[in-house]
């Protein structure tokens, strides 16, 4: 189970909070970012009897999550650590290459345990998917850039982005469709 959550960071104290309208935690947050739109996927630790939340910007990290978390010798503090710090593309062209040094170099990882990564992950990864995902996030962030430009809310946009079909690539004509939208 995981939530689509847009936030906003407030400091109470020494005190990180990451809020919306329904919804407080209280996180530790190293980077700069206020503000963010991301997918918040509660995991429960059972052996500290604790709940927490990871985070993932798109729906390939929590992909590439669960085939990590799959793997035996991998907790779930280094699936989160590897997907979300290292992109599809960087991932695949370490497995396809047998490069055991790019998983030795992350923490928590072993010898031994970056060879399980390789041989488990190596039929997983579709660069070609990857392509794919990649030339349609290209494409919403320009339609989204002309159309908000265009005086239109930035907020409806994206919600007609999110439900739009995304079998026309021609972006001047979806452009026209999504205006024809709003």
């Amino acid at each position: 189970m995981f939530h689509y959550f847009k936030w906003k960071i407030y400091n109470y104290g020494n005190y990180k909070i990451l809020k919306n309208d329904f919804f407080w935690v209280q996180i530790v947050y190293v980077w700069t970012q206020t503000e963010w739109e991301f997918f918040l996927y509660p995991i429960f630790d059972t052996k500290n009897n604790s709940l927490y939340y990871l985070w993932f910007d798109d729906i390939q990290q929590l992909d590439i999550f669960h085939k990590l978390v799959k793997i035996s010798w991998i907790g779930w503090k280094t699936a989160c650590y590897i997907s979300t710090s290292y992109s599809l593309l960087e991932l695949n062209q370490a497995i396809s290459e047998w490069d055991l040094q790019f998983f030795k170099n992350i923490p928590w990882i072993w010898p031994k345990t970056a060879k399980k990564i390789i041989i488990e992950l190596k039929d997983t990864f579709s660069l070609e998917d990857f392509e794919k995902d990649e030339e349609k996030n290209k494409q919403k962030e320009t339609i989204l850039k002309w159309i908000v430009w265009l005086w239109y809310s930035k907020e409806k946009v994206k919600k007609a982005l999110k439900d739009y079909d995304w079998d026309l690539l021609d972006v001047q004509s979806v452009i026209k469709d999504i205006i024809k939208r709003l």
